[in-house]
C-alpha cells in the first residue's frame, strides 16, 4: 500500500488545460529528478509578462515619462507588439532575472566577476514588468525579446542636463 501511495505521488497533474514544454527531455532519461527541482514549463492562456532589466540612470525615465511601450522577440524582428507597463519591482538589484540580460548573453550588464555562479550585475538594475496590449498568451520559453520604451520629446538642453545629473549621482 506505501509502495502504491510512492507510485501515485510521482504522477504530476495539472490544474487546467495548457501544454508541457520541457526542454531538454532526452537528458532526462534514466535520471533521477529531485522533487522540487525545475525540468520544464507549464504554458496556458495566461497572458505573458516580460521582466525587463533598466540601468539605474534610465529607471526615473521610464517610470514616470514613459509614452509608449513596444517589444520585438527574436524569432520575428520585423513585427513590433505594442505593449504597456504593467508593474515594477519596488527596488533595485545586483542580480539579473536572466542570463541573456548580461554581455555574456548578449545584454548590456556586466557580470561581477567576484560574483561566484549567480547573475550577480557591476551596477544596481531595476526590473518592470510589461505584457503585450493584446494578452497573447506564452508560446516560447525563455527567448530574447527587445523593449523600446517612448518618452515624451524634451528640448536637447533637458536631456543633456538630465545626463550631468545622473554623473554626479553615480
Amino acid at each position: 500500500e506505501q509502495i502504491i501511495s510512492q507510485i501515485t505521488d510521482l504522477k504530476v497533474v495539472a490544474q487546467r488545460p495548457g501544454r508541457v514544454l520541457v526542454p531538454r527531455a532526452t537528458l532526462l532519461n534514466d535520471q533521477l529528478l529531485s522533487k522540487g527541482d525545475l525540468y520544464g514549463f507549464f504554458l496556458d492562456d495566461t497572458p505573458m509578462r516580460i521582466r525587463v532589466a533598466v540601468s539605474q540612470d534610465q529607471a526615473e525615465l521610464v517610470r514616470r515619462e514613459t509614452r509608449s511601450v513596444s517589444m520585438v522577440f527574436a524569432r520575428d524582428i520585423h513585427t513590433a507588439i505594442p505593449a504597456g507597463l504593467i508593474g515594477e519591482v519596488p527596488r533595485s538589484q545586483n542580480t539579473l532575472p536572466s542570463a541573456a540580460l548580461s554581455t555574456d548573453g548578449g545584454g548590456e550588464f556586466a557580470l561581477n566577476p567576484s560574483g561566484g555562479d549567480d547573475l550577480s550585475a557591476i551596477e544596481r538594475v531595476f526590473l518592470f514588468d510589461i505584457k503585450p496590449t493584446d494578452d497573447r498568451p506564452v508560446k516560447y520559453v525563455g527567448e530574447r525579446a527587445v523593449v523600446r520604451f517612448v518618452h515624451e520629446p524634451q528640448p536637447l538642453f533637458f536631456r543633456a542636463w538630465r545626463s550631468v545629473q545622473q554623473l554626479f549621482l553615480k
